[in-house]
């Protein structure tokens, strides 16, 4: 299937509907600039994904291939804990249109939303949201497109890696010289005191901010069974090489409790470092940002 066929429109089954007071919010009230940080245009074509043969990581990050992609837009920076709350103040956690099957059924059974999530929204509003699990991202992107009218979702993994590294196979944001950790340090300090300071030179060929700051991204991409709720927290290993193209915002794909992709947020830094987790895992070092396969009007 050819890659500019696999995404761009929405499933019937896939939008939700619209409640009393989602309807409310038009998409004239609501539009996506003032929701979330500016989407940046990421080029359809090839890029390289993955590591070489002769790099020391793990071999689920091999082997080094191709892969083409179609136009995208990705949010410049993260989700902040301020503009997810949004969601939570709306109709995120009561209108069952937003969720997976799975993942409504696991908002009924958890606390909506996690105790640590309310310390940093009090704290560290403008830093980048953690603490929600996979089903949370899912039901903030539906949510998002409701009420703005544009079509945005999560990212592929494949679109997060092109994002983060650009068409050269470079292996950080910023070039192959792993140089950086100051600066990183800095970062996460202006993190602390709830900051919203860019450094450039961590940023990607696309002028995307964040990706290698150890807080990570919940991609759509699937990864292996799911485990033992008491193994939560421990780490799956994504799908073997070569990355094969679908469309991962179907519902179908979306249903279910199999572990999920997280990009970003391993301590190497490094552009085609993977991991996944179970989809109810919430972690401190784990966030999201928000993908449109069309230009921003």
């Amino acid at each position: 299937m050819e890659a500019h066929k696999l995404f761009g429109r929405v499933d019937t089954d896939n939008t939700p509907e619209q409640t009393s007071e989602s309807k409310s919010n038009t998409a004239s009230e609501h539009r996506l600039e003032h929701l979330i940080s500016p989407l940046v245009h990421i080029p359809a074509g090839p890029f390289l994904m993955g590591e070489t043969e002769i790099d020391r990581v793990p071999t689920y990050e091999k082997p080094q291939h191709t892969v083409t992609l179609p136009d995208f837009w990705i949010s410049q920076t993260q989700v902040t804990f301020a503009q997810f709350n949004l969601f939570v103040e709306s109709d995120g956690y009561t209108n069952k249109s937003y969720w997976t099957e799975t993942g409504w059924k696991w908002r009924g059974e958890n606390r909506i939303p996690d105790r640590n999530y309310k310390y940093y929204l009090r704290d560290r509003p403008d830093s980048p949201v953690r603490y929600i699990c996979w089903f949370e991202a899912v039901a903030y992107a539906r949510w998002l497109r409701t009420r703005t009218g544009v079509e945005v979702r999560l990212p592929t993994e494949a679109e997060w890696e092109k994002a983060a590294r650009g068409v050269d196979g470079r292996r950080w944001p910023w070039g192959n010289e792993k140089a950086l950790k100051p600066t990183l340090f800095t970062f996460l300090s202006d993190e602390r005191q709830n900051k919203t300071i860019f450094h450039p030179e961590l940023a990607s060929p696309y002028g995307v901010h964040d990706m290698a700051i150890k807080i990570g991204d919940w991609c759509t991409t699937r990864a292996g069974p799911v485990r033992p709720r008491w193994l939560t927290g421990f780490f799956h290993n994504p799908e073997p090489y070569p990355y094969r193209l679908s469309d991962e915002w179907s519902a179908e794909y979306l249903e279910g409790d199999l572990p999920r992709v997280v990009r970003g947020s391993d301590y190497t830094l490094r552009c085609a470092s993977r991991s996944a987790f179970n989809p109810f895992f919430r972690a401190p070092d784990i966030s999201l940002r928000i993908v449109s396969p069309v230009p921003p009007s």
